[in-house]
Order: C-alpha cells, then structure tokens, then sequence
C-alpha cells in the first residue's frame, strides 16, 4: 500500500513553469477568389478577420502544471479561446484549416502524455498529442475545412494539459512550449482524404449504434462519439465495418518484392477509422510474412528492457524499406499502437502467480488503452482486437488470412484474427503461427486525394 502511495505522490510532482505563446502573423489572413467575366479572370482580394480574446497580449503563463484527469481538462487545463469571423456579409463562404504552428518545445515536452484538444465553443472537434514533433515537426494540424459562413464570430477554445495515466511522469518536469494558431483560409474546400471519407456534412456516416450481435450483416462507416470508456477523450472516431467496398487507398510503391509483390507496385490499403486527433489509420491490404511475435516468451511489442520484439523487427523494417524510401514518410503521423496488458500487472511482475480477475476478453471493444499500456512514438504497428471487432461482421473487409493484433490474451498469448474461425483466436508468442503480418499507419489529417473514389479498381491516391 505504502508503495502505491509513493507511486502516486511521483506522478503529481510539480512540473515546474510552462510559458505558451499563441500568437499569429498577423490580424487577418488574406485569400483570393478568382470569379470568370467573359474571357477574362478577375482576382478579388478579401480578408478574414481573425479575432482573439480575451487576453489581448495572446500570451499565457502557466506555473505549477501537474499531470490531471480527463474529467478536469475544462476546468484546469491551460487554455486558449480565439474566434473567426467573416469580414464582410457579401463575402463568400470560406473553409479554413487550423493548425498549431512554429512550435518549439524542450524534448521532454515531445510526448504522449502532453496532450491538446480543440472544441468549437462547448463542442469536441479533435484530440491529440504532442509526440507528433517527434520526427521533427514544427506544426499540428488540428482540424481541417471548418466552415466559416457568417460574420458572427464562433469560438474555438484549445486545450493543453499533462494527461495523469497514474504512472511516473517525472520525465516532464519543466518542460516549455511555444507556439501559434495559424488559419490558412482557401476559397474552396480542400479535398482531403477525410473529407472524401466523411462526405458532406457527415453525410456518408451512420450515426445510429451497429448491431454488434452474431450474425449482424450492418456495414458502412460509423462513429462512436461521447463514450470516453470506449474512446481515449470521448472525441469523434469513425469506423468502417463489414464487407465496405470503397474504402482503399493507393500510397507508396514496394521498393522490394515478395509476399506476391513486384517492386514498384502501388501499396494498396485499407482505411480502418478515421481517430479522435483527424488522422486516418490505414491497415496494408496484403500481407509482409509471418513471424513469431517474441522469443522472450511475453505478449509484449516492446520489451520491458526497451528492445523490440521480433514482430515489431520486422514491421519497421518493412516501413523502413517500402515507406521510407517512397519519399512519402512526411505524409505519416506517430500515432498510438496500444498493446494492452490490462488485468496482467500483478502476473508480470512474478509470473508464478495465476493471472489476476480482469481478462480484457471480457470487457467491452474500446478504442482506448487501458492503464497507460499505449505504445506512443511509432509510426507503424499493428490493429488491436478491439479495432478488428468493430470492422467485424460474417463478412468484412479484414477476412481472407489469419492475421496477428497487438492484443494480448494473457501475458504469453497473443490474439490473431483466423480465418478458419472467421473471429478472433490466441497463439502462444513464441510458437511459428500461420498468421501473417499485416503493418498499420497513420496518415496526417490533412492528406490530399488527387485522385479515386475508394474502390478497389479506382483508389483513392493521395497527392
């Protein structure tokens, strides 16, 4: 008990002063629209004003940041509000994107814990994390295509906290970070790859719960919404499920050939969900071999020691090899792969006991990582078990071979979707099984199609 207090008292160390300046170039972001007279083009150039308050100085000064609970964010978490307006009534519509930009942060600070959020007024828009500058990136794209149609003003607020997981986060003692909300107007609406997903105004989306029973035949994308059980932050995610057809995308070329690929054919995927923070998690439609997951006898991607797993090996090497050299890396964001050991803390720590009460094959799917177990910092891994039941239908477009998840069953079993079963299986970790290694990415928000409707013959191509 002693110990657990100790734990506790470490994780809500003072994190010393954080200095967050959100600023902008300037008051108003220019953007041209080019209207046809006869044969000749005029160029009008109109503003959009950018209003911010309350604290005209768009300075904020946080001192004595300790880590907070989901349900605090509102009420604790630093926090920005700055609203968009049209200039003029006669202008036109516009789109905008916003993005958190010319960021500068101490490494520390580079991190899955530190998170933000942006809310239009009350309403969740995106979520995300701070280990995206990981590669490097000085800007977070955190929502695109907003909709700015009237001169009174909507407001956004956004968020940055220290996310408590209820693990040691000394690590981000006085961290520091600096940045601006930048607005980037266009005439039209860009045509992402989200955009293309999500259709207009939502329109491609199911918003009514599937039928998660035996034999249920629903297909289609949905969203799971408001539910921070199942969700990390209780933030939109869209899903597809069942036999989807017009749910790939062609990005990349094979830069070596087996497993039934040529160098230089397209990489063919699949889009699985669109997260909470806008990026699009794509699984490969196809197969990179088989594996063993990890000779060390645990269910884990990474070993407690820091090294990798065999699997996890020969995932970045794949990614290395195809996606790297594709010149396409840029277009890739460092998301989450969650290898969840929920309920096996006790059994890890001395594997002569029995397994605790809790196997997480009882509980609910969930998009969400329990009890910190998210592996951060990656920018490929594999689907989880929860992730494959909610594509899961008799038919869906995940079957045709077994296929390894990231999802433990126990703390040496590892669950494989098999095909023979058309459901989800377990493998001991360090047996050869025929399930095969299918890599999973995720793709920035703000990716562009210039091509393709999603089927299989026409995919969508991002630029």
């Amino acid at each position: 008990m002693e110990e657990k207090k100790h734990k506790k008292n470490v994780t809500l160390v003072v994190i010393g002063i954080i200095v967050l300046i959100i600023g902008v170039i300037g008051l108003t972001i220019a953007y041209f629209v080019a209207e046809a007279h006869s044969k000749d083009i005029t160029i009008t150039s109109k503003n959009l004003t950018l209003k911010y308050g309350p604290d005209p100085d768009n300075e904020i000064i946080a001192t004595d940041i300790g880590p907070i609970t989901e349900d605090k964010i509102l009420e604790e978490a630093v926090k920005k509000t700055f609203t968009i307006a049209k200039n003029n009534a006669g202008d036109k519509d516009i789109y905008v994107r916003i993005d958190l930009g010319d960021l500068e942060l101490s490494d520390n600070f580079k991190d899955y814990d530190l998170k933000w959020a942006l809310y239009e007024g009350s309403t969740k828009l995106t979520t995300g994390t701070f280990a995206q500058t990981l590669d490097g990136s000085t800007s977070i794209n955190m929502a695109n295509n907003v909709l700015i149609n009237s001169t009174t003003p909507k407001e956004y607020n956004l968020y940055i906290w220290i996310n408590e997981t209820d693990q040691d986060q000394s690590r981000l003692m006085a961290g520091s970070l600096r940045g601006k909300v930048k607005i980037v107007g266009e005439a039209v609406k860009t045509n992402t790859l989200a955009s293309n997903i999500l259709g207009d105004n939502n329109s491609n989306v199911i918003t009514s719960a599937p039928n998660f029973e035996d034999g249920s035949t629903d297909l289609g994308l949905y969203v799971q919404k408001d539910d921070i059980s199942q969700t990390e932050f209780g933030f939109p995610t869209y899903y597809y499920r069942g036999n989807v057809t017009n749910n790939y995308v062609s990005l990349g070329t094979y830069k070596t050939s087996g497993n039934g690929y040529t160098t230089g054919d397209p990489i063919i995927w699949r889009i699985v969900r669109i997260n909470e923070d806008g990026s699009i998690k794509l699984i490969l439609d196809g197969s990179i071999g088989t594996s063993i997951f990890n000779s060390k006898g645990l269910a884990q991607y990474i070993n407690s020691d820091g090294t990798d797993s065999e699997i996890k090996q020969v995932v970045d090497n794949w990614y290395t090899s195809n996606i790297t050299e594709s010149n396409i890396d840029s277009k890739i964001q460092i998301g989450d792969f969650c290898n969840d050991f929920s309920g096996f803390e006790e059994y890890l720590k001395d594997p002569a006991n029995n397994p605790p009460v809790g196997n997480p094959t009882n509980r609910s799917k969930a998009f969400k990582c329990f009890n910190g177990a998210i592996i951060a910092n990656e920018k490929a891994g594999m689907i989880t078990s929860d992730e494959f039941k909610y594509a899961q239908c008799p038919n869906h477009y995940l079957s045709g071979v077994s296929f390894y998840t990231l999802t433990p069953d126990l703390a040496t079993y590892i669950k494989i979707f098999d095909s023979n079963l058309g459901g989800i299986n377990v493998v001991y970790v360090t047996d050869t099984s025929d399930a095969v290694i299918r890599p999973v990415i995720n793709l920035r928000g703000d990716v562009v199609v210039t091509s393709g409707t999603g089927t299989e013959s026409d995919p969508y191509v991002i630029q």
